[in-house]
Formats: structure tokens, C-alpha cells, sequence
């Protein structure tokens, strides 16, 4: 695993522990409202449809968009933390992840902007185009629920690239990021995930509204939102487990199976609560179902920190070796350093300390290997020399070639060593 980055040993603005405990629980209060987020869109273009036929969809799905709009602004807004928080603990795995996958991972700003536009659509032209013109009103909301369909295989495939630096080498671009083990399982996960979620907030929505009314409208949807997060909560024993038995090799712990067994025990549990509160009007069971769910959510959260940890072990010993070895050479050529000396390295020195966690000789890392290089520019030097002091992207596969911290000499020193035939 040579392509691994070494670690810059910055101070952080908390210990390490702390930090990733926020992740885990940030990430969990960003991803519930994600859930209702996309759930409620669905939901909403779901009974809108089925509307036509019984008045009651329609309502219901009149309301529950009612909530979308509130609920996508706390998803962006509580989603700010995990996000730095993961740059923060994971900074080398993550932002290299994040750089082969680049075109794709920042299309979700622009898809992002383009699902909420959507949204409003749907939402303020219900009454005037609702009647008049159905299908152009539906397709506002059917193109807010496809972006939402896809936002979230950009994410994991970039959370799951980020866990597999083994498998940097040979992945280039999102399409191929996105066929590695448990991408499209994950997937599959987090959206029975988001209807047993909007299940759940209907049936407690729709209860608290319907405590001091007589109206029927809260107590049918209330039962329906029951029978959505009983059905997701049941499915999840399946794709739960395919998303287990598709974890990459090295995942699995002690830690990680006993948090497991408690998160089924305890969904199990609130199953039956589930079924109790189906076959009664009183809302205690919906109660201790959804807190005993909030119990399964921070295990499953817990759980994924875990296969995190336990993916990125060995890559961190061979992360920091290298720093030590980074540190160790650095620390030498500073007590020996002068601004004369410094111009006496020789273009293999000079290689070694600034091209080789980039590049290699026969095999593409981060970028091209340096047989590509002599192929390219043989006979061209200044060519080379030019580019090397101004990058600029040419592979859309491969990220941008940062700018090294030298001048022309030692870039001139770099060029010749690589085309005089580098070992």
C-alpha cells in the first residue's frame, strides 16, 4: 500500500476520541433528517399518485410535504459537522477519496440545489397546477425523488473508497468506485432505512395532531405510518444482513458482532411494540418503539465507526511508518541544510522527497508512473520542466498535480533524473 499519504501531525481542536465520538453522533442526528427529508419527498409523490383514486392520499400527501421543506434545511444545516469532523479525524483517506472521485462529488452541490428547486415547484404550484396541468406538476416532485435517488450513491461510493486504500490503484472515477464491494448493499440499506424513518414520524406526527381531534384523517395515517416502519424495520433483518455479508475483508471484530447482536435484539423488541401499537389507539407503544429504535440507530452508527476503524488499522501502520521515515529524513537534512547545500541534491533526492508518494516507476498512484513520463516528453525537457512548475489537469481520471514547493533548478535537477532514466 505505497500510494497511502503520510500523515501531517497538526494539533486538532480536540483529542482524537472526542472528535470521533461527535462523528458518530452528529452523523446520526444529520441522517435521521435526511431520512425525512427524502421519505417525505417520496412519500408525498406516492400518495399524490394514488390520490386520484381516494381523497385521503391526497391529503396526506399534502401534509406530510408540508414537513419536507422544514426538515431538508435541518438535514443541510445538521449536516455541516459530520462532514468537517470526518475531514478532521480521516483527513488523508477521506480527501483523497474525494479527489478521484471529484466531477461526481461535487455534482451534489448543483444536484442538490436543482432537488430543492424541485421541491418548491411541487409544493407551491400544488393548487395551480395540481388540477390543470397533473403531469407537469408531478414531474417537479418525480425529479426532486430521482436526484434524491442518487445524491446518496455518491456518498457511500466515496465512504466506502475512502475505507479501501488497496484499492486505489486500480479505481479510477466514480463509476468504477461505485462497483466495489458493499456500495450498491449500503445503498439498498439507507433506503429501507428512509421508509422505516418517515414511517415512524408519521405515526408520531399524525398522533400528536390527532390527540385532541375526532377528524379520522390523523388515525388512518397514523396506522399507515406504522405499518411503513414495522415493513422497513422487518426488511432491514435482510438487507441488513447482505449489507454484513458484503463487508470488505478485515471489517469484522469481536466489537463490531456484539454491537450487532444488541441492535437486533433491541429492533426485535421494538417490532413488537410495533405490532402492539397497530392493534391499539394509545400512542405508549409508538412511544417505546421509537426509543428503543433511537437505541438501534446509535448501535448501527456505532457500527459503522467500527468497520471504519477496523478497515483503516493497517493502512495507518503503513501511513504512519512512512510519516516516521518522512520525519526521521526530514529532520536530518535540516540539521545539514544551508541555503548552498540545499542546491547539491541530487535529482534522485530531490525525486524521493517530493514525487514518490504521487509517483512511481512502473505503476500508476496518484498519478502517471515515470515510464509514462519518459514516453511522453524523451527529447523534451524544458516541456516537462514547464509543466512540472505550472500543472495544470490533463487526466480528468486522475487529480490535479499540486504545484511542488521548489524552484526551477531543483524541478530542472527532478526532470533529468526521471528522463535520464530513472531506477
Amino acid at each position: 500500500m505505497t500510494n497511502i499519504p503520510i500523515d501531517i501531525p497538526l494539533s486538532l481542536p480536540a483529542p482524537d476520541g472526542v472528535l470521533k465520538a461527535l462523528l458518530v453522533i452528529t452523523f446520526i442526528v444529520h441522517i435521521l433528517f435526511v431520512g425525512l427529508m427524502v421519505g417525505g419527498a417520496y412519500w408525498s409523490v406516492i400518495f399524490k399518485l394514488l390520490g386520484k383514486e381516494d381523497p385521503f392520499y391526497e391529503r396526506l400527501a399534502r401534509e406530510i410535504l408540508d414537513t419536507v421543506t422544514i426538515n431538508k434545511s435541518l438535514a443541510v444545516v445538521l449536516g455541516v459537522a459530520p462532514l468537517l469532523l470526518i475531514g478532521l479525524t480521516y483527513t488523508g483517506y477521506w480527501y483523497t477519496a474525494n479527489m478521484m472521485t471529484v466531477p461526481a462529488f461535487l455534482s451534489i452541490i448543483w444536484l442538490v440545489i436543482f432537488a430543492f428547486l424541485f421541491l418548491y415547484a411541487y409544493k407551491y404550484t400544488w393548487d395551480s397546477l395540481g388540477d390543470r396541468a397533473p403531469f407537469l406538476h408531478l414531474s417537479f416532485g418525480l425529479s426532486a425523488c430521482a436526484i434524491f435517488a442518487f445524491v446518496p450513491l455518491i456518498f457511500l461510493a466515496n465512504i466506502n473508497l475512502m475505507l479501501l486504500p488497496f484499492r486505489w490503484d486500480a479505481t479510477k472515477g466514480f463509476i468504477q468506485a461505485l462497483l466495489l464491494p458493499n456500495v450498491l448493499f449500503r445503498y439498498m440499506h439507507f433506503f429501507v432505512a428512509v421508509f422505516a424513518i418517515i414511517g415512524f414520524f408519521a405515526a408520531i406526527y399524525f398522533w400528536c395532531r390527532g390527540r385532541k381531534s375526532d377528524d379520522l384523517f390523523y388515525m388512518r395515517s397514523q396506522k399507515l405510518g406504522l405499518k411503513w416502519a414495522l415493513g422497513g424495520t422487518l426488511l432491514q433483518s435482510i438487507f441488513g444482513t447482505l449489507n454484513f455479508i458484503s463487508l470488505p475483508q478485515g471489517a469484522y471484530s469481536r466489537t463490531l458482532l456484539i454491537h450487532i447482536a444488541a441492535a437486533l435484539a433491541l429492533a426485535a423488541v421494538a417490532c413488537i411494540a410495533l405490532v402492539r401499537a397497530l392493534l391499539t389507539t394509545s400512542g405508549k407503544p409508538i412511544v417505546a418503539a421509537v426509543a428503543l429504535l433511537g437505541v438501534v440507530a446509535l448501535l448501527m452508527s456505532f457500527v459503522r465507526h467500527t468497520v471504519r476503524e477496523n478497515l483503516l488499522r493497517e493502512p495507518r501502520m503503513v501511513a504512519n511508518q512512512r510519516t516516521l521515515e518522512y520525519q526521521t529524513s526530514l529532520a536530518t537534512f535540516l540539521k545539514t541544510y544551508t541555503p548552498e547545500s540545499g542546491k547539491l541534491l541530487s535529482g534522485e533526492d530531490l525525486f524521493k522527497r517530493y514525487c514518490t508518494s504521487c509517483h512511481a516507476r512502473d505503476r500508476l498512484l496518484l498519478g502517471p508512473s515515470t515510464q509514462y513520463m519518459v514516453q511522453k516528453y524523451k527529447g523534451k525537457k524544458e516541456d516537462m520542466a514547464a509543466f512540472v512548475l505550472n500543472p495544470k489537469k490533463v487526466n480528468p481520471d486522475l487529480p490535479s498535480m499540486p504545484k511542488p514547493p521548489i524552484g526551477q533548478y531543483e524541478i530542472e535537477e527532478i526532470v533529468e533524473y526521471i528522463l535520464g532514466g530513472s531506477r
